[in-house]
């Protein structure tokens, strides 16, 4: 529906069964999650981001597979959560109805997962830059560099800033 002049109809449709979630599927959400945080539906983009959580988690920790892509799925999941907690704010300034709820919990720690795998991601390209090149074409090596965490290339390890709250 309607929220301030904005319209979340374009960006609804069924959610996947979480048994049978591809990594594809799951980053179509984040995708629309993104879209809604950029218009403000905070707590729409912040269900969907836990959703996705809630599946890598499942992979994370289960006997269900985790490849490189659940692992791209959930360091995107860490990058969506935030930007919806550098968001929320703003939103809520606006309207105090906007004020984000907390994560829960198995989902904050997901996020703070993916988080050390996004580090580990940029230190290890850092690291050895020709990596990429020996690997094999298939889609999993054919990811797109994840941005300077913090400005300047280092690897955010020690930088508080854009992390979501309690990770």
């Amino acid at each position: 529906g309607s929220k301030r002049g904005n319209n979340d109809e374009k960006f609804k449709g069924y959610l996947t069964s979480k048994d049978r979630c591809t990594p594809t599927d799951a980053l179509v959400v984040l995708g629309r999650a993104d879209c809604l945080r950029a218009i403000h539906f905070i707590h729409e983009a912040q269900y969907l981001c836990s959703w996705v959580a809630s599946i890598c988690a499942t992979h994370r920790n289960t006997d269900r597979p985790w490849s490189r892509r659940w692992r791209v799925v959930g360091i995107l999941v860490y990058v969506v959560a935030t930007t919806i907690e550098e968001t929320a704010p703003s939103a809520a300034r606006r309207s105090p109805s906007l004020e984000l709820k907390q994560w829960d919990r198995p989902v904050m720690e997901e996020i703070r997962l993916a988080k050390l795998d996004a580090v580990a991601l940029v230190r290890d390209s850092f690291s050895n830059p020709k990596a990429e090149e020996n690997e094999s074409d298939d889609l999993d090596s054919v990811t797109p560099p994840l941005p300077a965490i913090d400005g300047n290339h280092s690897d955010g390890a020690n930088d508080d800033r854009g992390n979501v709250v309690g990770v």
